[in-house]
C-alpha cells in the first residue's frame, strides 16, 4: 500500500527493508549513493489509495495469515486441491487406480499436515 503512495516529492518508504539485498529499488538508490537517479514509477493517486486501504488493512489482520501459513491457503480446499495436484497433474490421464492412490496419499499427507509432496 505504502509503495503506491510515494511521489518524487513525498517518498514512503520508511518500513521498506534498508538492507542490500531489499526489493525497494529506492532504499537500494539511498544505499548505493544513486538517489539523484532514481525516480518514482507507478504512484496510484491518493483518492484511490484512501479507497483501497480498508481492503488492505483487511487482509492483513495476523488471524487470516495465520491460516494461510505453511503454505496452505485461506481456503483448506483449495490447499488439498494443491495437494492432489501435485501427486497428479491435471494435464495428464491416469487410470482410476492411480487417481485413488494419489488422492489417498494427498488426503494423508494433508491430515498429518504435509503441504507438499517432496
Amino acid at each position: 500500500y505504502f509503495h503506491r503512495l510515494f511521489t518524487d516529492e513525498n517518498p514512503q518508504h520508511t518500513i521498506c527493508p534498508k538492507d542490500p539485498n531489499t526489493w525497494c529499488d529506492y532504499n537500494k538508490c539511498v544505499l548505493s549513493n544513486t538517489l539523484h537517479t532514481y525516480r518514482h514509477k507507478n504512484s496510484l493517486p491518493e483518492p484511490v489509495l484512501l479507497a483501497i486501504k480498508p481492503i488492505y488493512k483487511d487482509l492483513t489482520q495476523a488471524e487470516l495469515l495465520d491460516r494461510c501459513l505453511h503454505g496452505q491457503t485461506q481456503n483448506p480446499n483449495e490447499s488439498f486441491n494443491a495437494c492432489i495436484w501435485k501427486r497428479i497433474p491435471k494435464t495428464e490421464f491416469v487410470g482410476l487406480q492411480t487417481l485413488k492412490l494419489g488422492v489417498t496419499d494427498a488426503a494423508l499427507c494433508f491430515n498429518e499436515g504435509t503441504v507438499a509432496k517432496t
